[in-house]
């Protein structure tokens, strides 16, 4: 269902279909990088699905306070400063923001928010996740590229 810019303006956080524009699941692990008391340095990794069933994947660091040795996060994010006229405006804006170099923020324990920024277009994010306050940076690229790259096709 195509929405008019008009709609998203009064309902900004009503989700497009009736879905988030992207669901992500994160994990990640202190391998001992930098760690004193409760601040720590991990890697982590991400499999993202869009709106439009592409896959993608991505790995960085991450920084920040957790209680546990690793977190996880499992967030729904709506593009808020993208192009949502059409459908296909909507794709394009969405394969514009998750491959690439992006950076996050996550603050939650049961329940979490987040932002993450790729570029000048940024997300808000909301789910679940473990106690974690925690700045991330990503390199993602969508799951079939990386396939094309691999195996030439």
């Amino acid at each position: 269902m195509i929405r008019d810019a008009n709609y998203f303006r009064q309902h900004p956080f009503t989700l497009h279909g009736d879905e988030f524009d992207y669901v992500s699941v994160t994990l990640s692990y202190s391998f001992k990088i930098l760690t004193v008391g409760i601040l720590s340095s991990t890697g982590q990794g991400t499999i993202t699905k869009d709106l439009f069933g592409r896959w993608y994947i991505s790995g960085g660091e991450t920084g920040g306070i957790s209680l546990l040795p690793g977190s996880m996060s499992v967030v729904g994010g709506r593009i808020i400063n993208g192009d949502r006229e059409t459908d296909e405006r909507l794709a394009a804006t969405i394969a514009g923001f998750i491959p690439g170099k992006s950076c996050n923020l996550t603050i939650g324990a049961g329940g979490c928010i987040g932002q993450s920024q790729c570029g000048d277009i940024k997300a808000m994010e909301f789910g679940f996740s473990t106690p974690q306050i925690s700045i991330s940076t990503n390199w993602a690229d969508d799951i079939d590229s990386i396939i094309k790259t691999f195996f030439n096709s």
